[in-house]
């Protein structure tokens, strides 16, 4: 017999497992759990909110990002009233949008998030400018259009709305207005800035193997353009980072098996090259790259 409680218990368990196992290890989340809570509780409370949004954030776990956006956008259109709901629906849809590549979709997302939540502005005002650049570097290769479309404005605004927690800037904010600052600072150019976002936000986990390949070959045609030797140390130990973490990310997709694969080794194989070579580049950086970019301040 279900009591006052029980609803409750239930959210609690299932923010365990969707939210700080998710952060400590996202390749054994117990999404049968969490389904079963979903599937009962939403045959008893069809019209509740938070039911429906935990099926949406499931649904993202197992990587069905399609149905994650349905159901997103459904609890979106149930109610009016609990605007932080709305928040963290658009949060979501943000980073599903940016994990299929529709990167118009998440700088819209990432364009409501700064104008209504208070949370981290400087953190969603960056991610509108790396989504924004990423949607035109597609369209005009040449960056030219960066000036025209005040991308180059959204960057330097960034460090405007940092805050202060107990009298301490937010981690993740000083990432954002580095990022925003080596933008102006090599000629309004980052090495695929949304994929590395997706990256530091924890995403590339919930990428299936085939958007994971697809990043890893985005990353190795982008990496053969990169010619400049000021800035190619940097960029190019980035890159590899990024292209070792999605081959990574393959292998553990594998992991469970029953028995290692010929594949799965050969995925493994790939991210300690990738990685191997990241810490190569970065001990190609020598103290001129700093100074020339210091020089243009």
């Amino acid at each position: 017999m279900e009591g006052l409680r029980s609803p409750f218990c239930a959210q609690a368990i299932m923010v365990y497992h969707t939210a700080f196992k998710f952060n400590l290890d996202p390749y054994n989340i117990d999404l049968d759990t969490v389904d079963a809570l979903i599937a009962k509780f939403l045959t008893l409370h069809p019209q509740c909110v938070s039911f429906h949004f935990f099926s949406g954030r499931s649904a993202i776990l197992a990587r069905d990002i399609p149905k994650g956006k349905d159901v997103f956008h459904m609890c979106i259109e149930q109610q009016n009233e609990w605007v932080t709901m709305h928040h963290t629906c658009w949060f979501e849809l943000m980073w599903a949008a940016a994990m299929q590549q529709q990167w118009d979709q998440a700088a819209d997302y990432a364009e409501r998030l700064f104008g209504a939540s208070n949370w981290s502005k400087t953190s969603y005002l960056y991610l509108l400018a790396v989504f924004r650049y990423a949607h035109y570097v597609d369209t005009d290769p040449s960056r030219q259009y960066a000036n025209d479309l005040n991308i180059t404005a959204l960057f330097k605004d960034v460090k405007e709305y940092q805050i202060r927690i107990a009298g301490k800037r937010l981690q993740i904010e000083k990432y954002c207005v580095r990022k925003a600052r080596t933008f102006r600072l090599q000629n309004n150019f980052l090495y695929l800035p949304a994929l590395e976002a997706l990256y530091v936000w924890g995403m590339f986990c919930l990428l299936n193997e085939e958007m994971a390949k697809k990043f890893i070959r985005q990353c190795e045609d982008k990496l053969e353009t990169i010619t400049d030797p000021q800035l190619c140390p940097d960029d190019r130990g980035l890159g590899y980072v990024m292209v070792g973490a999605l081959w990574k990310h393959c292998y553990l997709l594998h992991l469970k098996e029953a028995a290692p694969t010929e594949e799965n080794e050969f995925n493994l194989n790939k991210a300690e090259e990738a990685l191997l070579k990241s810490l190569t580049y970065e001990k190609t950086i020598e103290k001129r790259s700093f100074r020339h970019c210091m020089g243009k301040l």
